[in-house]
């Protein structure tokens, strides 16, 4: 039976009058879905008067300025400037998503995060979209629930004065220290001249995290200063060779070692995940193939570390934390408290210490 023939309950048709009712019957639900899949503005906030006439919202405009720019966020920007508004919202995904709020007034961004309660404001879901992929069950992954709780109380006190002043002030004083005498040797080399300097903070800064986080990690500022000192006298000459007194010279340094190698090619991958529209598909392809290698390693070097700690504990006891230097060894001593307080053997491996341990580095 044909699709007219079921139309017509098998009548006899008059395609005159059948054919224009079935057109305007299709016409009119095509209109129907149509206007249901566009975008649905909150009110009272400025958007794009464009975006709403169509399903794909921004995403066109989004795209455009992006491969330009090789930046989502151009986009962000550009919107914020175009509409002269603190507030402004967007149409990024696809049908039936709710709009995205974009705020740019400081003052009110700092009062979302330091004094509005999770009732008003929890995580957003674009968080998820960006670190997914590296801690994709990290506390700030999680929304307000008693599972945030449980990963926040593992970490809840290493921010106190005890911690900061016992472990991670001699941490950050001895990197310093390193970062000084790198600077020293590179400012000799120089004769005067400038070198660039970020890459040198920026490493020195992670050395102090993986010192007061691990206790451990080959520092890279050490590994710089030690490549920069065993330079040889020809390349040295070079270093300054045709370079003007107020110029800027390029000392080799050495490429990225231990640790840090893996470090820097997981922070790259957050950089370039910007960059992507499909966050989460992306993620789970490049775990499952280029990141493999990297997230292995990192994952190898927590439980090492964790074990250590274990052992380390297991020599001074659980109530004694005068031995504690480093937040691995501190989240090892809460989760044998814990343990001991709710009636249970410690989990060190736990999925959840596990993730919170991740961050660390």
């Amino acid at each position: 039976m044909s699709i007219l023939q079921v139309l017509t309950a098998g009548r006899p048709v008059d395609l005159l009058t059948t054919i224009p009712v079935i057109l305007v019957t299709i016409l009119t639900v095509a209109y129907l879905v149509f206007q249901r899949i566009l975008p649905k503005p909150l009110p009272g906030i400025p958007y794009n008067e464009y975006a709403v006439k169509s399903p794909l919202g921004d995403l066109p405009s989004l795209i455009k300025v992006a491969r330009k720019t090789g930046d989502v966020t151009g986009f962000i920007y550009q919107q914020v400037r175009g509409l002269n508004s603190p507030i402004t919202q967007m149409f990024m995904f696809f049908p039936f998503w709710k709009p995205t709020v974009i705020i740019s007034d400081p003052r009110e961004i700092e009062d979302i995060l330091l004094r509005r309660t999770p009732k008003e404001f929890d995580r957003s879901e674009n968080l998820r979209d960006l670190f997914e992929g590296i801690v994709p069950d990290h506390q700030v992954m999680l929304k307000t629930t008693a599972e945030w709780k449980a990963h926040r109380r593992i970490l809840q006190d290493l921010m106190v004065p005890g911690f900061i002043r016992g472990v991670a002030s001699g941490a950050i004083y001895d990197k310093v220290v390193d970062l000084l005498s790198l600077w020293e040797k590179k400012t000799e080399l120089a004769g005067g001249r400038g070198f660039p300097a970020q890459d040198d903070l920026h490493l020195a800064a992670l050395d102090a995290v993986m010192m007061f986080s691990f206790g451990a990690g080959q520092g890279s500022t050490a590994h710089k200063l030690s490549t920069v000192s065993d330079l040889s006298d020809e390349v040295k000459r070079k270093i300054v060779q045709g370079v003007p007194s107020d110029g800027v010279v390029d000392i080799p340094d050495g490429e990225y070692n231990g640790t840090t190698k893996w470090i820097m090619e997981l922070r790259d991958y957050v950089e370039d995940i910007r960059k992507v529209f499909f966050k989460r598909w992306t993620w789970k392809y490049w775990r499952a193939t280029r990141m493999r290698t990297a997230l292995g390693e990192k994952r190898d070097f927590i439980l090492g570390q964790l074990d250590m700690a274990v052992k380390e504990m297991e020599k001074h006891g659980v109530d004694d934390e005068s031995w504690v230097r480093s937040a691995v060894e501190h989240i090892a001593v809460r989760e044998a408290k814990w343990a001991r307080k709710e009636g249970r053997q410690p989990d060190y491996t736990s999925s959840m210490i596990l993730e919170e341990v991740r961050t660390l580095s």
